[in-house]
């Protein structure tokens, strides 16, 4: 059985669709550490600064550096962004766009043999590219977990996308249109989490309080914050971080209503200075947020 290894730069969004991936893969080969030498590399980038980028483009290079046999998968939001820039990049087998990742078993599975030479190192080849426009997804694609490696919280993302469009931020043209997932689908992943032995899960998303907008059923985030709660065995519920406009009175009430929902919020100013929030296209002003706080 050939053995898989993962490195997640980036968000909790990226560190949840790395342990995705992980159990997807769990079927067929065998999971390692990435210090530990492995026959595949996958890789998920990050691209939100480009600082980012340069801690993506280091850690590629050094993984072939060090294991210049195994098949190197890179995936996630650098992939997305600047697919032909990593296949620049010699050593890198396969790159998949955030879309793709969800049927990362095929991948790698369906992919053409490595060609290596007598001394055990990959010939120079260029890589296959399955990056589609991120526009082109319309709807929650889901991947789901049971567990959380090296965690004691569990994870739950519950949407994707964004369409803010803030001047500043890429994440829109790399995570695509918000989509929301089903209802059904995070309470039953939820419920396996409590089963194997999880008291405590961390809702994320990219703009978590945009959950339900897409959705034809009029649920709101609101509404799934009461839903989760009435689950048996779940002790604490967090957020990982909400936008101030999402933050609304209905909202507030909920959470002051539900014991279980932590009573800690991460709300993103960004800038204390109006004219740089306008330059910024953030929607919202200074005298808003001191407001809402």
């Amino acid at each position: 059985m050939r053995s898989v290894a993962f490195h997640t730069l980036g968000c909790k969004v990226n560190q949840y669709d790395t342990q995705a991936m992980r159990e997807v893969l769990t079927k067929d080969y065998r999971i390692v550490s990435s210090k530990e030498g492995a026959d595949i590399y996958i890789i998920n980038t990050c691209t939100v600064t480009n600082r980012a980028d340069q801690k993506s483009r280091q850690y590629i290079r050094n993984v072939i550096k060090k294991n210049p046999a195994a098949l190197v998968a890179v995936t996630g939001c650098y992939a997305q962004r600047f697919p032909q820039k990593i296949a620049e990049i010699q050593g890198v087998n396969l790159i998949l766009g955030n879309g793709e990742k969800i049927r990362i078993t095929s991948f790698l599975n369906g992919g053409s043999p490595i060609p290596i030479n007598r001394d055990g190192i990959k010939k120079n080849s260029r890589p296959e590219v399955f990056v589609e426009n991120i526009d082109s997804y319309s709807r929650y694609d889901t991947l789901s977990v049971s567990k959380h490696h090296s965690h004691t919280r569990a994870f739950v993302k519950i949407q994707d996308g964004c369409q803010n469009y803030c001047s500043y931020c890429i994440i829109p043209y790399v995570r695509g249109k918000e989509r929301s997932r089903p209802l059904e689908n995070i309470l039953e992943e939820i419920k396996g989490l409590i089963r194997n032995g999880f008291k405590e899960i961390v809702f994320t998303g990219i703009r978590l309080g945009s959950w339900g907008e897409d959705l034809i059923n009029g649920l709101t985030f609101a509404a799934l914050l009461g839903r989760v709660s009435g689950i048996e065995g779940l002790k604490r519920i967090r957020l990982s971080s909400i936008e101030p406009r999402d933050l609304n009175e209905k909202l507030m009430d909920r959470i002051a209503q539900l014991p279980k929902v932590c009573h800690h919020l991460h709300i993103p100013l960004q800038s204390g200075d109006d004219k740089i929030l306008k330059a910024m296209n953030r929607p919202y002003g200074t005298f808003y947020y001191q407001d809402l706080i």
